[in-house]
């Protein structure tokens, strides 16, 4: 029995001084004010690790421990977060999340990796290695609640989507969205639905838009950017409704473009197709429709969506018998691992999924 105590008191020792190791002097700033807290942030299997309730109460959320089992509990507006200490899997709003570190018990204090801040309180969260610097926002400079009422959620008989409001009545989304659709219900930010007729006036099948025009006026509705001036590095928020979650708000920049393509770090998942996305001015400069497994959210430029021409007048039946033309492949690439290969091809917008084959020749 000493034995057994022993091994477990040299466990716990090593943990400590793996802690002390990474510890460092990591400063968090809130909006430019600098953060105190009971337990510093530390560095953790090369992850920053900060405390969760004191960051997330001053982002809003009510933060609630079970001893029990030892778990967390963060609720915020229509959001609610589940974690566990030693589980790299949370769980929000029902949908599971995956953190690149588990959260650690560290001095009595739950510590969560920094890019769970950043995915899921819609602030910008940013590192700067060589102060040991954690920024986190949450100010902009336009009204998130007035940008979200121009954001609609989209449900038809196959799926669920999310649309932008462009103008009166006139809502932009994903072509996928709406494809084979045999009705589309359009939620609103003050959660009213609108079940009436809707028209398809203009799509491109290539670049994956549709243009959509409702009986419903009186509509807020946000203003297009150019978005040939887009940067990389530029801040940009994206607004939708990923896994039914109705006009959630992630942050963060533009870290690519391409023609017809822009790539950003601000978190979307599936539901989020056809939502917005926003320059730090609150105007439109892009249109969310696709991720990858390597934290890349990609949109569809703006000035894609104002080149549409609006020339058409389609009932949803009509608009299903035009012919889906669905491109092959480009830019297909192939690069061996250690574990096997890498595939890599541009994205066919109008593609349901893909099928990879291997052959033995």
């Amino acid at each position: 029995m000493r034995k057994i105590k022993s091994i477990i008191f040299t466990i716990i020792s090593v943990f400590i001084i793996t802690v002390s190791a990474f510890a460092s002097n990591i400063t968090v700033k809130l909006n430019g004010e600098t953060m105190q807290f009971n337990q510093n942030p530390i560095i953790m299997n090369d992850r920053v690790m900060v405390p969760m309730r004191g960051i997330f109460e001053s982002l809003g959320y009510s933060v609630n421990w079970n001893e029990e089992n030892q778990s967390v509990v963060a609720n915020k507006d229509n959001i609610t977060i589940n974690l566990r200490v030693g589980s790299a899997i949370a769980n929000v709003n029902g949908e599971k999340y995956t953190l690149d570190s588990p959260p650690v018990i560290v001095n009595g204090n739950t510590m969560v990796p920094v890019r769970f801040i950043s995915d899921q309180s819609g602030a910008t969260v940013e590192w700067n290695d060589s102060t040991k610097t954690v920024y986190i926002s949450n100010q902009y400079s336009f009204s998130v609640e007035e940008a979200s009422k121009s954001v609609v959620q989209l449900n038809t008989n196959l799926m669920q989507g999310s649309g932008i409001m462009i103008g009166d009545g006139i809502i932009a989304t994903n072509r996928h969205v709406i494809k084979n659709a045999g009705y589309v219900k359009v939620l609103f930010s003050d959660y009213t639905t609108y079940s009436g007729d809707v028209r398809v006036i203009g799509f491109d099948e290539a670049l994956d838009i549709a243009i959509l025009k409702i009986d419903k006026t009186g509509n807020n509705y946000l203003q297009m950017a150019n978005s040939d001036n887009v940067s990389v590095g530029d801040k940009v928020t994206a607004i939708g409704s990923p896994m039914g979650r109705f006009n959630v708000v992630t942050t963060g920049i533009v870290t690519g473009k391409a023609p017809n393509l822009i790539v950003t770090s601000a978190k979307i998942q599936q539901g989020s197709s056809g939502g917005v996305l926003l320059n730090n001015s609150g105007n439109v400069i892009g249109m969310t429709f696709s991720y990858d497994s390597g934290n890349n959210y990609f949109s569809i430029p703006s000035n894609d969506i104002k080149a549409v021409a609006l020339d058409k007048n389609l009932t949803l039946d009509e608009y299903r018998h035009y012919e889906d033309i669905v491109k092959t492949p480009e830019n297909f690439k192939v690069t061996k691992t250690d574990k096997g290969v890498d595939l890599y091809w541009e994205p066919i917008y109008d593609a349901d999924g893909y099928y990879v084959y291997m052959s033995n020749t």
